[in-house]
């Protein structure tokens, strides 16, 4: 990840340099593509800035600049197109591009879900603070600028609307949902945002109350931003802990009537949640999306569960409601009620 986000800044140190800009470019695109395509924004946001600043404090356009930009971006993803033509990678069925007539409403439909699905998992804290600085970056953009204050206030909210749906990349095109699976698909945003905050604290304003105000807010979001990384660890460690503790009870209880012929186990859901994490989720939506609920019956989780245990047990989910009379019991605990029927094992977490 890291080296994607480099290479697609890079080019930007010869941007006055169109051919030295051009030529690092397709490298650099070619090599991101290979690194980490959820950066495939990256390059665009900073071409999109760069083009803004410039004509809102010169009032002019760099067209060439632009065509220049934007051949590259095209000529290092016709790099990466043709690499994998020859040698497709594991998951090359997610990347089909939808034909032109599809193109349009598939772009619309990522672009809603993309920048819902961030609002829904960011803090309500992360989004006021942001909103205010919006504000005040609006306000000393206009009032700094060479154009009319009308132009200026058109060309910034422009540039705002744009970077925040291109920041998706080249995800954008495709038929695939990749925002619905993990939001390390959506930190394109994030880059925008750490985008949005350097103008901001870059663009002085005569009236120092605001250059105060811009610097207390932006200040405190990067500070919930830092916060949330140790939040995230602690919880991460937390679920780890939890898990690994009802697992090994949950596994003394099953090593007594497990055999070789028979290790599947019928369960309702798996082991519990931290407390901690629970409680991090109402505050931090995306938690539950960056680490994942101990609840889950899955392959991945039955993997850490025979780790933990040294067993060999296949869990299999199952409807609790249809537990009755005609399943005996063979233990209770605070956490759960162990099951027989026809020489079958079922676990009701409770």
């Amino acid at each position: 990840m890291s080296l994607s986000i480099l290479v697609s800044i890079l080019p930007f140190i010869f941007w006055e340099s169109r051919k030295l800009f051009s030529v690092c470019s397709v490298v650099c695109i070619y090599l991101m593509c290979n690194s980490y395509q959820a950066s495939s924004g990256i390059y665009i946001l900073m071409t999109l800035t760069l083009l803004f600043l410039e004509v809102v404090y010169s009032g002019k356009l760099n067209i060439k600049s632009l065509i220049c930009s934007v051949l590259s971006y095209v000529g290092g993803m016709a790099l990466y197109k043709i690499q994998i033509t020859i040698k497709p990678p594991i998951f090359a069925d997610q990347g089909k591009i939808p034909s032109l007539l599809n193109l349009p409403s598939i772009m619309l439909v990522n672009a809603k879900g993309y920048l819902k699905i961030i609002y829904l998992q960011s803090s309500k804290v992360w989004i006021l603070l942001f909103l205010v600085i919006l504000i005040l970056l609006v306000f000393n953009i206009v009032s700094s600028s060479k154009q009319k204050k009308i132009v200026a206030l058109v060309f910034t909210f422009a540039w705002l609307g744009l970077g925040s749906i291109l920041s998706y990349g080249s995800y954008l095109i495709l038929s695939e949902q990749f925002y619905l699976l993990r939001p390390r698909y959506e930190y394109g945003l994030g880059i925008f945002a750490s985008i949005v905050l350097v103008i901001s604290l870059g663009i002085t304003n005569r009236n120092q109350i605001i250059n105060i105000l811009k610097s207390v807010f932006s200040s405190l979001l990067i500070f919930y931003f830092l916060a949330f990384s140790f939040i995230y660890v602690s919880n991460l460690k937390q679920q780890n802990n939890t898990f690994e503790v009802q697992s090994a009870m949950l596994g003394n209880s099953l090593n007594k009537y497990l055999n070789d012929k028979n290790n599947v186990v019928n369960i309702n859901h798996f082991v519990a949640n931290s407390p901690i994490y629970e409680n991090a989720t109402s505050v931090y939506p995306m938690i539950s999306s960056l680490i994942m609920p101990n609840t889950n019956v899955s392959w991945d989780m039955t993997m850490r569960f025979n780790a933990v245990t040294k067993l060999n047990v296949d869990f299999r989910p199952f409807d609790a409601t249809t537990v009755n009379s005609e399943y005996k019991q063979l233990e209770t605990t605070k956490m759960y009620n162990v099951y027989t029927k026809d020489n079958e094992l079922f676990v009701v977490m409770k």
